[in-house]
């Protein structure tokens, strides 16, 4: 018995081993295994939107985290609780930076 499943969050996979613990303990069925599908997501920085809340003084979201589904516009982005892609336009960074990425993970720099 296979189970293909879509996970957008931890709280589903959970649910999903109790759901098929519970099944295999009540069944006695041993050979289920369940095999996890992600989704890819692309995380675009709208430039235009940066420069017309500059210009304007609005606060539209400029990072936009799509996939095949859906297009979700944010502020903030988190990624796995290690790593956040923020838009902060009313406190940048020093270095005047308004949208940067920020991460405990170990990062790997690529140079051509």
């Amino acid at each position: 018995m296979w189970f293909f499943l879509d996970v957008y969050g931890f709280m589903w996979l959970n649910d999903i081993i109790s759901i098929v613990y519970d099944f295999n303990k009540y069944n006695n069925y041993s050979d289920i295994i369940v095999i996890v599908i992600h989704m890819k997501q692309v995380i675009h920085v709208n430039q235009h939107i940066i420069k017309r809340n500059a210009k304007t003084g609005e606060r539209v979201p400029p990072l936009t985290c799509k996939t095949y589904k859906s297009n979700s516009k944010c502020s903030q982005i988190i990624i796995n609780n290690h790593t956040k892609v923020i838009y902060s336009p009313d406190n940048p960074l020093p270095c005047g930076a308004k949208v940067w990425i920020e991460t405990t993970e170990e990062v790997v720099c690529i140079q051509n």
